[in-house]
């Protein structure tokens, strides 16, 4: 069974090489408040630059305190510090919520449940280890209304799986009321299976799905079909439903006019936040103090210009019943097994859903249980 012990060995010398190494006692404050490259490209620069003018504002009001700013290459970096050390890590971070959950139960990060937003992605054990940072994670189906109904299909992106399960697995697990089910998972008290039969009829009523819904190889390709036409409805989360709405305004402003949103699931619409700012587990005194004061600034969401089609989207958002955004749980090697092993072959695999949620259980066993235990213990 794959240990902990040998990712940290694969990631030791990345880590180095971004950044990741430990601070002098020079009155500083490390900070990382950068994306990875792929997550970068789905960020307007105005957020970008939002959250470097929180920066900067908050050294303007802390003109005694040196702050060094660094970037890592990969979010899972972080988890080679296991080895390294809490001393190794940036003293204020953004990072992704898996990533948190292990620096969390290695005693990394700072509880923070005293001054953050209680959110459930970053609520690891009883403690609240992150300040939600960035807008929401929604999970929308975004249509024209000339030429689409709710039984027509819709598109989405095929890519490796995690379009499936981020969109239509936490989407079907609140329709078919497993959200229990799924508490239990995510706590890990070994009373609930991904081998369970509600589970497992869950997998059927998926493939169903997909097998009439349409894949398309990238959001690119997607998006160029939504915009001329030949797809009139996707599903979308995250700041890739924006940069669709993007596009269309610029290259259909007709159809842009008429869009219309809706959910997968009749009135349950997946979100979350899938980053947030963490605070180094080693603070004390007035260093902790200052941190929580920087991370406090630079949580937040970020507003653009609205008008009446953004307007509807809000209200979607709004009237909807909002359930998990389930790949904001457990940890990332569970869902790269599981997404590209499982979810990205549903429909044209030839394994019974019987044998998906077999392997399921074995990544989830393997990646998550496992790998808290080993930290746990050492």
């Amino acid at each position: 069974m794959r240990k902990i012990k040998n990712l940290v060995t694969v990631l030791l010398s990345v880590a180095i090489v971004s950044g990741c190494i430990a601070k002098t006692n020079d009155p500083s404050v490390i900070v990382d408040i950068g994306f990875i490259p792929e997550i970068q490209c789905l960020y307007s620069q105005s957020v970008t630059n939002d959250l470097q003018s929180r920066l900067n504002q908050w050294r303007l009001s802390n003109p005694d305190i040196d702050v060094v700013q660094r970037q890592r290459i990969r979010n899972e970096d972080y988890t080679a510090l296991l080895a390294l050390g809490a001393d190794h890590l940036p003293d204020v971070f953004i990072t992704d919520s898996l990533t948190g959950r292990l620096l969390s139960e290695a005693g990394f990060v700072m509880e923070v449940g005293d001054y953050a937003d209680k959110t459930g992605e970053f609520i690891y054990g009883d403690g609240v280890y992150a300040f939600p940072v960035l807008n929401r994670s929604h999970s929308v189906v975004i249509y024209d209304p000339a030429s689409w109904s709710s039984e027509d299909p819709v598109g989405y992106v095929d890519d490796g799986g995690y379009s499936i399960a981020t969109d239509y697995l936490s989407s079907y697990i609140a329709d078919a009321g497993m959200e229990d089910w799924l508490e239990s998972m995510i706590e890990g008290n070994m009373t609930s299976s991904f081998t369970d039969p509600e589970f497992t009829n869950l997998l059927k009523t998926l493939r169903e799905r997909l097998s009439c819904d349409n894949p398309y190889s990238s959001l690119d390709l997607l998006v160029t079909a939504f915009v001329q036409g030949r797809q009139d409805a996707v599903i979308l989360h995250g700041n890739s439903v924006y940069y669709l709405l993007e596009c269309v305004k610029q290259d259909n402003p007709e159809l842009y006019n008429r869009l219309e949103f809706t959910t997968l699931c009749e009135g349950y619409m997946p979100e979350g936040y899938p980053y947030g700012v963490f605070v180094n587990g080693d603070l004390e005194g007035g260093e902790l103090e200052q941190c929580i004061d920087l991370a406090t600034l630079l949580s937040g969401s970020y507003r653009g210009e609205t008008d009446a089609v953004l307007e509807r989207l809000e209200s979607s958002i709004e009237s909807s019943t909002k359930v998990r955004i389930v790949t904001l749980y457990f940890v990332n090697h569970f869902w790269s097994f599981a997404n590209s092993e499982c979810f990205a072959n549903l429909t044209d695999g030839d394994r019974t859903c019987e044998e998906y949620a077999a392997a399921l259980q074995d990544y989830y066993e393997q990646y998550y249980l496992e790998t808290e235990n080993t930290i746990q213990n050492g």
